[in-house]
């Protein structure tokens, strides 16, 4: 394992982590606004600025591990009737496609983020949570997604040098 890849593999692990920390404030915020609504007839303001924030934070910041556990649903009806060989290349290319539109999807990401911190854009509400954060959070997500994919090329192509079959019939394919 290179150097690269696991720096790559520590800061998704890391970044996916604090998605994992989001998830329980997530799960807190839901009991203390129902218990609120139940006991005291009273929900907790914010409660639902809090969770739309907090979950593109969970769901961005946990994307790039997804990919480096493999975790991604494939559909794999028509790669499966493909010779081994041609399937290791289809495999390769597309995830070269994959990183080019990762590519230019962070970049949006930044620019969008950006502006809407310069704006000071926030959705409105008893109380306004400002959106930029999450804007962020998609933009980070996408660059970590798009660390992991110049490792994922590079050890395919390496599987399809040494003649090695690179994905199962059945891994995570529909």
């Amino acid at each position: 394992m290179s150097t690269y890849e696991k720096v790559v593999k520590n800061f998704n692990r890391f970044f996916a982590s604090i998605g994992a920390v989001f998830l329980f404030i997530i799960m807190f915020a839901i009991n203390l606004d129902v218990s609120g609504r139940i006991f005291f007839n009273q929900p907790v303001y914010g409660t639902l600025g809090l969770i739309r924030t907090l979950l593109v934070f969970l769901i961005f910041l946990s994307i790039g591990f997804a990919q480096v556990r493999k975790a991604h649903i494939r559909v794999g009806f028509l790669i499966k009737r493909m010779k081994p060989d041609t399937r290791q290349m289809v495999i390769i290319l597309g995830l070269i496609y994959d990183f080019v539109i990762i590519a230019m999807l962070s970049y949006g990401g930044f620019k969008v983020a950006y502006k809407s911190f310069v704006t000071r854009e926030a959705m409105s509400g008893i109380i306004n949570f400002p959106v930029w954060p999450g804007r962020y959070a998609v933009a980070v997500g996408l660059l970590l997604l798009l660390a992991q994919y110049p490792v994922d090329i590079i050890n395919y192509y390496r599987q399809y040098k040494e003649g090695k079959k690179a994905i199962s019939e059945d891994e995570n394919s529909i």
